[in-house]
């Protein structure tokens, strides 16, 4: 008897021993657990999705008064081909953007599709590299007209001419030239639609039933409609002048679908954004665009390697010694690292294959 009951104790003794040793680290990796969980739902809150999906857009389209004419536009890009794709929910790139306006131009809707200006962007070879297939992409997938913003201008008649090479649409500027033109038209049904920038709406109104302007524009005069590069409500002057804005770096499509009646005036409009999330698809057309241009930036010789001014970078004796060097002293930390984005952050840039691009290292090696 009295043995019995000593094994039970040993026995008892033992679980409990067990419980104390186990139930520390099994704590440690649920906290841990937890506090990852907690740091992706605040990331979650803090990426916001913007623009309305593809579906509800096409559900307001559709209805027994279609509009006269939709506008898609894009402003402000700074030919910025496509996020880096860390999360699902970035939104913007050239692909996603060709797949929407091919959705919508299949609607059967009478379409048309501008650029509000601020479109290039850096001073390097490569952003020159990028900016044309920038502009090629936007050739693929119809654009009618870009419009030059004073940004756009200042960087000189041979750069703009390398970049009007590019494209097969007009660039429309204040002042015309042998690669600017100041206005285009389009007939849209019965009415006939102008494009213009700057003061020259005066020049267009005459010739149009509706007028819109694209980019910075001071005043409304002779205008119907001003689609901006940059971000803005979508707003009507006292005049009845229709505002709408743009979203960075190409982060959404544009969307104005407008009404106008049998006398040429403008009786309503539907405005949005489009997002163009990682859900999207793509035209595989412009994809295999950009996948030939980063392969061959990747494979150049002659682009200057990042970095390559600097003191550290030049010294022989130095070099690259990852993580790992860190994991002897810093354990914990390090597996608190590896647990995170942070680890494979720059795997991010190497399968994407973006591992060149300046704007993206310097967040992708970092952190």
């Amino acid at each position: 008897m009295i043995y019995f009951i000593s094994m039970k104790r040993a026995i008892f003794v033992l679980i409990f021993l067990t419980v104390v040793v186990m139930l520390p680290p099994i704590y440690l990796q649920w906290a841990e657990s937890q506090r990852l969980n907690q740091i992706q739902e605040v990331k979650q809150k803090a990426r916001p999705v913007f623009g309305e999906p593809l579906e509800t857009v096409l559900s307001e389209l559709k209805s027994d008064d279609p509009p006269s004419v939709v506008i898609l536009y894009t402003g402000g890009t700074k030919s910025h081909l496509e996020p880096c794709g860390c999360y699902q929910e970035q939104s913007g790139g050239l692909p996603r953007r060709a797949y929407v306006v091919d959705q919508i131009r299949q609607q059967r809707l009478p379409t048309l599709l501008v650029d509000a200006g601020n479109i290039f962007d850096g001073k390097a070879e490569i952003d020159a590299k990028r900016c044309e297939v920038n502009l090629k992409a936007m050739s693929a997938m119809g654009y009618d007209a870009v419009a030059l913003s004073q940004a756009d201008i200042s960087y000189g008649d041979a750069y703009l001419s390398r970049q009007r090479a590019a494209a097969t649409f007009p660039f429309l500027a204040p002042t015309q030239n042998d690669f600017t033109q100041r206005f285009f038209t389009r007939q849209v049904g019965q009415h006939t639609i102008a494009f213009a920038t700057g003061a020259l709406s005066e020049q267009a109104a005459p010739q149009a039933d509706l007028v819109v302007a694209l980019g910075t524009y001071e005043t409304s005069k002779h205008v119907d409609v001003v689609i901006q590069p940059n971000e803005m409500e979508t707003t009507k002057s006292e005049d009845e002048t229709l505002y709408v804005g743009s979203k960075p770096e190409g982060k959404t499509l544009g969307l104005l679908a407008l009404w106008i009646n049998s006398n040429g005036e403008l009786t309503r409009h539907y405005a949005t954004q489009l997002a163009l999330t990682g859900d999207v698809a793509e035209s595989q057309s412009v994809r295999q665009l950009l996948t030939d241009f980063y392969r061959e930036v990747g494979q150049s010789s002659n682009l200057t390697p990042l970095f390559a001014g600097q003191h550290l970078e030049q010294d022989p004796q130095n070099g690259y010694v990852s993580a790992t060097a860190c994991q002897g002293c810093h354990q914990q930390e390090y597996l608190q690292w590896s647990a995170t984005r942070h680890a494979f952050a720059f795997e991010t840039l190497l399968k994407k294959e973006r591992y060149f691009d300046a704007s993206c290292v310097s967040c992708h090696t970092t952190g």
